[in-house]
């Protein structure tokens, strides 16, 4: 059993898995459930049902968050909105960080698999996120022609939906890559010069 469906197995289902993936890698954060619903892509019902249960253990806490003023016929009032957000005093909260953790490895190399369908991919490139570098200017570089935009559009969203991370990306065509490689350009320069780790390299870079 690979670590995706152990963790699934574990955790009892697929959503509460992506629920702690959000709220683990995302500590300095709140989170209400319209937002928890677009982050994941799960139904607010299964949302609300499983937030109680992680609610209930103490792995995560919920807070009233005030909005900003709305307009209403009688004038401008504020909202009142409840927001979810990990609970740290949780007494095995730096265990269960380092288990969810441990996951990214594995889903570096399922996307070996998955990226060389989006067109003609040339170079693929993970850092940031995927080998825990906060500084990295980009968590996917993909460099290839004939691309699939709707595809990408819709894998990145699939993947932002498992890591439970907002991810920073970018795309272009192997006749830019080479110009701004030529140019030396300084985007491509910190990505290619620090960590990173190449899942696709036909360019031999």
């Amino acid at each position: 059993m690979n670590m995706e469906k152990a963790l699934t197995y574990l955790f009892g289902s697929p959503q509460k898995l992506k629920m702690l993936r959000l709220f683990y890698r995302n500590v300095d954060l709140s989170f209400s459930i319209a937002d928890i619903e677009r982050y994941i892509n799960t139904p607010k019902r299964v949302i609300k049902n499983e937030l109680q249960r992680l609610i209930r253990v103490g792995i995560v806490n919920k807070k009233i968050r005030i909005s900003a003023m709305v307009g209403t016929i009688d004038g401008k009032k504020s909202e009142k909105v409840d927001v979810f957000y990990v609970n740290m005093d949780f007494e095995l909260f730096h265990e269960l960080k380092a288990l969810l953790m441990r996951t990214d490895t594995a889903l570096g190399k399922k996307l070996i698999e998955i990226i060389p369908r989006l067109g003609k991919v040339k170079l693929a490139v993970l850092s940031g996120f995927f080998i825990n570098n906060p500084k990295s200017r980009v968590d996917i570089l993909i460099v290839g022609d004939n691309l699939n935009k709707k595809k990408i559009r819709a894998f990145l969203a699939r993947l932002e939906a498992e890591t439970g991370k907002s991810l920073s990306y970018s795309v272009m065509n192997s006749e830019e890559f080479k110009y701004r490689t030529n140019m030396f350009d300084r985007f491509l320069a910190d990505i290619l010069e620090f960590p990173h780790e190449k899942v696709i390299n036909k360019l031999n870079v």
